[in-house]
């Protein structure tokens, strides 16, 4: 994590978005918040996420 903040100190962007595969539900939430605290994101974006998945729906519900 302290490299990615490295970076982002270095380069200072204007976005900085959290990609993650949204098959991995519930997990999704705490990896983007661990993300963030690191780094401090400014977005997220779920792959893969197919309608009316258990898996999807719990990642875009919390």
């Amino acid at each position: 994590m302290k490299q990615a903040a490295d970076i982002r100190k270095a380069i200072d962007p204007d976005e900085v978005l959290f990609v993650i595969d949204a098959m991995i539900g519930q997990d999704a939430v705490a990896t983007a918040q661990a993300f963030d605290q690191g780094v401090d994101i400014t977005g997220v974006v779920l792959t893969k996420a197919r309608r009316r998945h258990p898996r999807w729906c719990g990642a875009v519900g919390a």
